[in-house]
């Protein structure tokens, strides 16, 4: 379920610049797992871009995954990427880099880490660095 009094900017797939993968999403119990996949472009694929207007940053946005409807979080004590429930907070927050990074706000500090991947498909947060594992196509 969306977080209340969110519109949606865009929605399509987000492909991994060094790997061409897309990120894909799939149940793992209670949270959803994460991961990058060869590009099917099917709902487990696409993902929607949400801007919450109440705030007055527009820049920190929402990923929602069309298939299960839930929320990209991240995790800064242990990298980890994963969904949930949308609940608004901020592991829920990320921006786009004019660079192709997609910056995760995290709760300490509003330190910078970007969603960062690997040619075996893992995806997690790191500290952002010039790599294209952390450059992405959306």
């Amino acid at each position: 379920m969306e977080p209340a009094n969110v519109g949606a900017q865009a929605t399509g797939y987000i492909r991994n610049k060094a790997t061409n993968r897309c990120l894909e999403n799939a149940y793992g119990g209670t949270v959803g797992h994460v991961f990058t996949a060869p590009c099917h472009y099917g709902s487990t694929q696409t993902w929607t871009w949400h801007t919450n207007p109440i705030c007055c940053d527009t820049t920190w946005k929402t990923i929602v995954n069309l298939w299960s409807q839930e929320c990209l979080d991240g995790n800064d004590s242990n990298d980890s990427v994963y969904t949930l429930s949308c609940n608004g907070g901020t592991y829920q927050k990320w921006r786009q880099g004019s660079d192709g990074r997609i910056e995760h706000a995290l709760v300490s500090g509003w330190q910078y880490h970007s969603l960062d991947s690997n040619g075996a498909g893992s995806v997690y947060l790191q500290p952002n660095n010039s790599g294209n594992y952390q450059k992405w196509h959306y």
